[in-house]
């Protein structure tokens, strides 16, 4: 074999497990049907679910877009989680801008008592990405998967640390993907 025909396999880093991308058949498989298995498990694994008590939540934040791509930028979030649930499975709508660029999803997630007001929440969401003088992303129509740690306080505010990962799929031929870390507060809201 010549040296010219020699593949080289990217260094495994955290990057590239959230950008896996394995040729098969001539098809993609994208590294967001990693955290969309791993969240269906959690969705119908056995155990009590605290998803969306007895009211809603609105939630505020910030965080770090492009985590690990060399174009990094600052974000606020506003978010909704409602308390209608099937089998813990609640809706929720969110808004992340940063001013160059502006992204608003809808989709659901589910949150799971990990220890006494300490709850793990997958979550998965479709939503469309604007994007002035942001980073491109290659589609207008993007998914974001996440995971967040979160503490509940007795007066229901919560308090709590995200990250997600922002890609289109490869609907589009281009497909760089993204990463946010978040901070968070939610507070619950009386209907």
């Amino acid at each position: 074999m010549l040296n010219s025909e020699v593949e080289e396999l990217p260094m495994l880093t955290v990057r590239n497990f959230f950008r896996l991308n394995v040729s098969r058949c001539g098809k993609k498989i994208g590294g967001n049907l990693i955290f969309v298995g791993a969240f269906l498990l959690l969705l119908f694994v056995s155990g009590q679910s605290y998803a969306a008590g007895n009211h809603s939540e609105i939630g505020f934040g910030g965080g770090q877009g492009g985590v690990f791509d060399e174009e990094r930028r600052v974000y606020v979030l506003a978010e909704y989680r409602s308390k209608y649930n099937w089998k813990g499975i609640a809706p929720i709508i969110a808004l992340h801008t940063s001013g160059r660029e502006s992204y608003i999803t809808s989709g659901i997630f589910r949150d799971f008592e990990i220890k006494r007001q300490w709850f793990a929440t997958p979550a998965f969401s479709v939503g469309l990405y604007f994007q002035e003088h942001g980073v491109t992303l290659g589609s207008n129509l993007e998914f974001k998967s996440s995971f967040a740690i979160s503490y509940k306080a007795d007066s229901g505010a919560r308090f709590g640390a995200r990250i997600a990962h922002v890609s289109n799929g490869g609907i589009s031929e281009y497909n760089p993907g993204s990463e946010m870390l978040t901070l968070f507060f939610t507070l619950p809201v009386t209907e």
